[in-house]
Order: C-alpha cells, then structure tokens, then sequence
C-alpha cells in the first residue's frame, strides 16, 4: 500500500469544529482515485495534510495517522515526504520560486543527486511532453496561470515520485495542454503510479478507478458515472 491515511479529526488552529473526521483513505500502486465536492468542504486542506504542509508549517490539530510508502510522515521532514510524493497545489504560485522554467524543473532534480545529463535530459522530456519548452528560459512569474500550472506539473512528473496528489491540475490549463496531462496521467497509471486527483474536470473521470465524495468531513464512495 503507497498510502494508508486515518483522520479521526483535523481542526484548524482556533477552530471548534472539524473540518475533517473519521476519513480513512488508501491507495495502492497503479491505482487512480478521484475526489469531489463543494468548495469549502476540505478538498485542498485534506491534500496539504496529506503532504504534511498541515500541521508541520501550518498549526492546526490532526488526530490520526498518515503513511506513505510504510513511513509514518509525522516523523518525517518536508523534504523528506517530498521524496515519497509528487504534489501539485491548486495554485501554482506557491510552487514557483526559481527564476526561469528551467531552474525550477531542475530544482527537485538536483536534489535527487542525479547526473548532470540526467537532470538534462528529465527537463527536456518533460518540457517537450507538456509543450512548454519555449519557457524554459523564461521567469515563471511573468507566464500565464496555465503555463505556470505547466511548469509546476513538468515539475513534479520529472521527480517520479511513486505518489502523486494533484488539486486541479488542469484548472488552468489551455485544452491542448489538458489533452496531454489526461494522457500523462494514463501513462502514469500504467506504470504503477498510485494517482490521487481533486477534479470537476469531466474529461479526467473515466480514467479513475474509484470515486468518491468529501461531504461533511468524510469520504463517500460514488458511482464513476455520477456528474
């Protein structure tokens, strides 16, 4: 199992009330799983605890247990869980530091302590894979919000992490650049990735094995031809 998650309750710092309870969620190798539901009912928190970014940057009160890959992430570093999952935020500006698309693709490379020709040939790949080898060069700040959400994803795919948790990725997205990550995620199945994805995007739905629901705290499961 990539991913074993119990949330007996998670509440903001200051709060009174769970946002999250009694959730329990597990994903296996090359398996596809798709979360909905309203705004504000937890979606993109319950990918950040997922992560670790609450409660380790963020205060709030987290009752339960999260593993990734057999390790208890409480007791792991940012950097570390970073190693285990390939994570894509709904916001691409709070992924993008580097000064130029290509900097921020190597970034994580160079972290993994790959040859020079690796990391190369990692960007390159993945820059041609999501067409935007044209930015390469190109401060990420001064791109649109789908070519950051581009650069962001080039990112993260060129890690190869065995876990990916992706909120929205495509929100912002022109419909060539939606039509490959819906076939870069197919791949990604295929080659035993476990996917987690937060997504009103219909054209990804049918990709997914299981979908479910997070509706007042907890994880329903849904029929995949549910709208």
């Amino acid at each position: 199992m990539i991913l074993q998650c119990r949330i007996d309750s998670f509440t903001f710092s200051g709060s009174k009330r769970p946002l999250l309870r009694g959730l329990d969620l597990e994903l296996e190798p090359g398996s596809f799983t798709l979360i909905r539901g309203s705004s504000g009912t937890g979606k993109s928190t319950l990918c950040r605890v997922l992560c670790g970014v609450y409660p380790q940057i963020y205060e709030a009160d987290l009752a339960g247990e999260i593993r990734i890959a057999g390790n208890d992430i409480s007791q792991l570093s940012l950097a570390t869980i970073g190693t285990l999952a390939g994570v894509v935020f709904q916001n691409p500006d709070h992924q993008l530091f580097m000064p130029s698309g290509e900097h921020e693709i190597a970034f994580g490379l160079e972290s993994m302590n790959l040859e020079p020709d690796e990391i190369r040939w990692r960007i390159s790949f993945w820059a041609q894979r999501l067409n935007i080898s044209h930015l390469l060069p190109v401060n990420p700040r001064k791109c649109s919000g789908g070519e950051k959400q581009a650069i962001v994803l080039a990112s993260v795919l060129a890690m190869d992490r065995p876990l990916l948790i992706m909120d929205e990725p495509s929100a912002q997205l022109d419909s060539e650049r939606s039509r490959l990550l819906h076939k870069i995620l197919k791949e990604q199945k295929s080659l035993g990735k476990a996917i987690l994805l937060i997504s009103h995007d219909k054209n990804f739905f049918h990709l997914a094995d299981r979908h479910l629901l997070l509706q007042n705290g907890c994880l329903y499961q849904q029929s995949g031809h549910t709208a």
